[in-house]
Order: C-alpha cells, then sequence, then structure tokens
C-alpha cells in the first residue's frame, strides 16, 4: 500500500485540501488588518477636522473606536502568526524526510495539521476581535462576500427595485 505514487497522493491531497487553505486564510487575515489601518491612518487628519462642529465631533469617537479595533486586530494577527510559526519551526526541524511512508506520512500531517488550525485560528480571530473593540466588525465574511461581488449585487438589486416601485 505504501508505494511512492500513493505518498505522492497523499502530500498532493493534503497541500490542496490544508495547506493551500489555511495559507490563503493567513494572507486574507493579515492583508485585511494591515489595509484597514493604512486607510484609517490615511483619513485621520479629515476626522480631526471633525471637532470643528459639535454633530460632527461623533465621526470623530467612531474613527477612534475603529482604529483602536484596527490596532488590536493587528497585534493579535501578529501574535497568533507568531506562535504558530515558531510551532511550525519546531516541528519542521523535528521532521527528517527519510523516504520511508511509515515516518514520511505521519510529520507531513503533523505539518498539516498545525497549518489547519493556523488557518481556523486565523479566521476566527476577526469575530473575537470585534467582540473585543465594541463591535466594529473586521470580518473575512465581509471581505469574501467583497471580493465575490456580492456589495454590487446588492446595490443593483437595490437600484432595479427603485426602478420598478417608480414605474
Amino acid at each position: 500500500i505504501a508505494t511512492p505514487i500513493f505518498i505522492g497522493l497523499v502530500l498532493a491531497l493534503t497541500t490542496i485540501l490544508i495547506v493551500i487553505p489555511s495559507l490563503v486564510a493567513m494572507f486574507t487575515v493579515w492583508m485585511i488588518s494591515t489595509f484597514l489601518l493604512l486607510v484609517m491612518l490615511t483619513i485621520g487628519p479629515l476626522m480631526i477636522l471633525a471637532l470643528l462642529f459639535r454633530t460632527t465631533s461623533r465621526f470623530l469617537h467612531g474613527y477612534v473606536n475603529v482604529m483602536v479595533t484596527g490596532i488590536i486586530f493587528a497585534l493579535v494577527v501578529d501574535i497568533v502568526l507568531g506562535i504558530f510559526s515558531s510551532i511550525l519551526t519546531q516541528i519542521m526541524g523535528m521532521f527528517t524526510p527519510t523516504g520511508s511512508p511509515d515516518t514520511d506520512i505521519p510529520g507531513i500531517f503533523g505539518i498539516a495539521i498545525t497549518m489547519l488550525i493556523t488557518g481556523l485560528s486565523m479566521a476566527r480571530l476577526p469575530r473575537m476581535v470585534e467582540a473585543i473593540g465594541g463591535g466594529v466588525a473586521v470580518s473575512m465574511d465581509a471581505a469574501g462576500r467583497f471580493v465575490a461581488g456580492g456589495a454590487i449585487a446588492d446595490v443593483a438589486g437595490g437600484a432595479a427595485s427603485v426602478a420598478r416601485k417608480a414605474l
């Protein structure tokens, strides 16, 4: 049963089903946290101008809430990636390929399981930070919906319903 073809098939399936989706989740969460902080820092001077009028001062308070949540999110992402990077480095240091399926497959599954846990942890982080940050949403669900064109479909659907009512 433990032929080189079987080992190659196990490696390919592990890579396709566990490692690649986990890496995509980690990269997506990291990109979201970095991008959100950069955007919020860019509009910071405009938000400070909101203090000029009483009615717009709430915008600055909302901005501060979002910035604190974004900073916490970036910090938590860096901490989790650092922890799992350390664990993965230790696992890979102990893994020495021998060419024998009896020793190679468990080592590969150890690496794949670590990547899976990392990916699932990174996917869960936005919800946890959202709870800490007072409900300011930083979500992979929203990012996935945006990338898939969901927001555009909502706008187009809303415009279509308004047009139907008008006609």
